[in-house]
């Protein structure tokens, strides 16, 4: 198979080169048969939280849910969801601490990957791309993100979380999909596409470059 794998493909040295290619990755991302979103090596959080997207990615979700029923083992119970609060969750929060769903560059990726990709940690594990949408837009539904993040989030006073950049993300892949050919529909993904300023990025000016190609 053919990879492209922009940290290696792309002289990062070479600012000349780094400026015209990131003009094109949106172009990469959406031409490409898959994405492999790498988050990195797994833990022993890995498979249990991947576990629970599965799940999670499964249930009704256009069902309308409390934010009450996270409490309620029957409610879960016929979601076919674990007790909260269990390890399971505890795993689930583990994985979106990572860094990568704080990237301002996932954005490219989230909008612009064909529903073939796969979310990747470790050698083994993987699910489907669509299973991790369908698991935040139904965790920001039901409103259990708040009671994720308290019971076990890092105690940050920020109001941001990496599950609410994910939710962000979703928003302007929304606006993306639906087109650009009015005016109108240019300026909704670009009002959207600020929501990501709080996103992460390593050189201060990827916070334009990573969303040049989202918003032009």
């Amino acid at each position: 198979i053919r990879l492209w794998v922009d940290a290696l493909c792309i002289n990062q040295a070479d600012a000349g080169e780094r400026a015209a290619q990131v003009l094109l990755m949106q172009f990469v991302y959406h031409n490409a048969a898959a994405v492999c979103m790498w988050l990195g090596t797994d833990d022993r959080f890995t498979a249990a939280a991947f576990g629970l997207v599965q799940r999670l990615g499964g249930t009704e979700s256009q069902q309308r849910h409390e934010p009450s029923e996270l409490f309620r083992p029957d409610a879960l119970q016929r979601l076919g969801l674990p007790p909260f609060p269990s390890p399971a969750w505890e795993a689930l929060a583990r994985l979106f601490e990572r860094p990568y769903f704080r990237r301002i560059w996932i954005l490219q990726e989230m909008i612009a990957a064909p529903r073939t990709s796969q979310v990747c940690c470790g050698g083994e594990c993987a699910v489907p791309w669509t299973a991790l949408v369908h698991a935040v837009a139904f965790l920001h539904r039901a409103g259990w993100i708040p009671a994720i993040n308290a019971r076990f989030g890092d105690g940050s006073s920020s109001g941001q979380d990496n599950f609410s950049f994910v939710v962000i993300a979703l928003d302007v892949s929304v606006a993306w999909m639906k087109g650009a050919a009015s005016p109108a529909e240019r300026l909704a993904i670009r009002r959207r596409a600020q929501a990501a300023r709080p996103f992460d990025a390593t050189d201060p000016r990827d916070k334009i470059f990573a969303l040049v190609g989202v918003v032009n």
